[in-house]
């Protein structure tokens, strides 16, 4: 299992709890019950990345490097 450390509002944490409170719950197992049951199709436009209109662009007019994308570390570090 992974840890996560998050710092949300005060206001926001006294919510969750009184929400929790009233289900019988803690926080955590609320926050564990809304991550497992996130829909697959929610998961699936965060990771791809093909339909961002960015990824999608045909042409970009720049004075960079053609290869910068591919040789990022030797223009950043001076990396071969």
């Amino acid at each position: 299992m992974a840890k996560l450390n998050i710092q949300v509002m005060e206001n926001d944490y006294e919510r969750l709890e009184q929400i929790a409170k009233q289900m019988g719950k803690t926080v955590q197992d609320l926050i564990h019950e809304w991550v497992k049951n996130l829909p697959e199709q929610d998961v699936k436009k965060v990771v791809d990345v093909t339909r961002d209109s960015v990824y999608q662009m045909e042409g970009y007019e720049s004075s960079a490097p053609k290869d910068l994308s591919k040789n990022i570390d030797k223009y950043l570090y001076g990396e071969e």
